[in-house]
């Protein structure tokens, strides 16, 4: 394989989607919430017998606020965590990479030594428009996320503006910019998931903590729970399981009054709207979901 061709092979390109369980209502409740909050909602929902699950969607251009709702508490599978801990912790659980060819990552990553054990490599299950491809990565190669990368019959490299696929929503939230992951060890996490996902990037340092580019512009960020409690006033919440790092998902809008108007009309089911950081809308979570968000300008 030629060099060029291998340093892209090792790279995902940025964020794809979020996994959490909704708790005490229906998946088509959950995605009304969200839509009458303004938020742009995939019409389409999904089937995984495999685990349990019936899925739906909050679009922010590319990417996916994915909720998923148990249908079968008998179901599991190693490759997604079905401890009843993460399914009543009510907290995002598992974040995914986008990737053109994420089964060619799987082999690179053995190639490159992660083979204790190596990569769970899952075969396509899904047909039309949905990923091709999907590789579930071990926690004992990428601990405190549940971790995978996605590829697409289409390479998502080569796919239409994220504007034209899929227009603002109602409330002007249409870019996921970012990722926090609360943690004691931000400094070790940061480098292992670099490692990992983007090898030979450097790391860069923050007020909050230490973070990592992706090649598509998304930024993930690791900060420590004293840091966190400074910087948004909230205390971190301790969950009983080991999928407990991701704090806050952050997005771009188009104006924040447009923002704050399209989710306070909306009451938000009690959620929280408050400034923060002298720039921004922190989004409190609620108890069906646990999705904490901040909303930049």
């Amino acid at each position: 394989m030629p060099e060029a061709d291998s340093a892209a092979v090792d790279r995902v390109l940025g964020l794809d989607h979020v996994l959490t369980y909704i708790r005490d209502e229906t998946l088509d409740d959950a995605l009304e919430r969200y839509r009458h909050a303004g938020f742009s909602v995939d019409p389409q929902q999904a089937d995984f017998p495999r685990y349990g699950l019936r899925n739906g969607f909050v679009r922010f251009g590319y990417e996916t606020l994915e909720l998923c709702q148990v249908v079968d508490e008998a179901a599991c599978d190693p490759a997604m965590p079905c401890d009843p801990a993460v399914r009543a912790a009510a907290r995002p659980f598992a974040i995914g990479f986008a990737h053109d060819d994420a089964r060619a990552f799987g082999c690179r990553l053995i190639d490159r030594g992660f083979r204790d054990p190596p990569p769970r490599i899952e075969p396509p299950e899904t047909t039309g428009d949905d990923p091709a491809f999907t590789l579930a990565i071990l926690d004992e190669i990428l601990s405190g996320v549940a971790t995978f990368a996605v590829s697409y019959r289409e390479p998502r490299s080569r796919w239409p503006a994220a504007d034209r696929l899929h227009p603002a929503p109602a409330n002007g939230i249409g870019q996921w910019t970012g990722t926090v992951m609360v943690t004691d060890r931000p400094d070790s996490r940061a480098a292992d998931r670099r490692d990992v996902l983007a090898p030979g990037t450097p790391l860069q340092g923050r007020e909050d903590g230490v973070a990592l580019s992706l090649p598509d512009g998304t930024e993930l960020r690791w900060t420590t729970p004293e840091r966190w409690h400074r910087w948004s006033g909230n205390q971190a919440a301790q969950l009983p399981h080991r999928y407990a790092e991701i704090g806050c998902l952050e997005f771009r809008a188009e104006s924040l009054d447009r923002a704050e108007r399209s989710l306070a009309a909306a009451r938000w089911h009690g959620r929280r709207v408050a400034l923060a950081g002298g720039n921004g809308l922190l989004v409190a979570p609620n108890r069906h979901d646990g999705v904490r968000m901040l909303i930049r300008a």
